[in-house]
């Protein structure tokens, strides 16, 4: 039987999820309007291709609807989903065996620009377009730096906003353990970004006070 849009709405992604799981292919449906989106954004930053992506994506979510069965509700259903798209890319970069060069200009993670630009022209198309493309030269120099691991422990902290335990429980490793490659990751991002033209300390992302991590690179 359908379900009523506006319930769907107001469903969290784990309750769509268990739904899905039990054979609501509207639950399914509206998972896939939420998250197809942010799948596209975050494989983008990897694979650098909008039509790999997009096979990406479909294969992600494919694979996500067959494992529902095995999805466990007590953990968060987006980075779950985002372990198996990264997990696909990964594989496909394998296959290829081709690694992306490394570019320069590259912004910290809070799509900020490196310096300041007056009121009038900060959100200027212009503006917006130079910040976008610094944002996401961030992540490709990421890529190409990162081990895999590394690589998804940074997006979910700082592309999904997800905190230390969270990852750690979707990842299956101690907090310890991922508060270590964070660190070593945040350290080879330095190094890699202070080797480009334009790079400045100030443009990696910042080690997280609420954990305990200081920045000792």
């Amino acid at each position: 039987m359908p379900v009523d849009a506006g319930v769907l709405l107001d469903e969290t992604d784990e309750a769509l999820a268990q739904r899905a799981a039990q054979g609501c292919a509207d639950s399914f449906a509206e998972l896939d309007r939420r998250m197809r989106p942010r799948l596209l954004a975050a494989l983008y930053r990897r694979v650098r291709d909008r039509h790999a992506c997009e096979d990406l994506v479909q294969q992600t979510l494919w694979q996500a609807y067959q494992a529902l069965p095995r999805y466990d509700i007590s953990r968060r259903f987006a980075p779950w989903l985002f372990t198996i798209a990264f997990n696909l890319a990964t594989d496909r970069k394998r296959k290829i065996d081709r690694r992306p060069t490394i570019t320069s200009n590259i912004t910290d993670h809070t799509n900020h620009a490196p310096h300041a630009t007056p009121t009038d022209e900060a959100d200027s198309p212009i503006a917006r377009l130079v910040q976008r493309e610094q944002h996401d030269n961030l992540w490709h120099t990421a890529d190409i730096t990162l081990s895999d691991h590394a690589y998804t422990v940074m997006w979910l902290r700082y592309g999904e906003n997800l905190d230390m335990p969270d990852i750690a429980k979707m990842l299956s490793k101690t907090q310890v353990s991922i508060r270590v490659t964070h660190h070593r990751a945040l350290a080879k991002l330095r190094t890699a970004l202070n080797k480009t033209p334009h790079a400045t300390s100030s443009q990696t992302p910042t080690p997280d006070t609420t954990t305990g991590e200081k920045n000792h690179a």
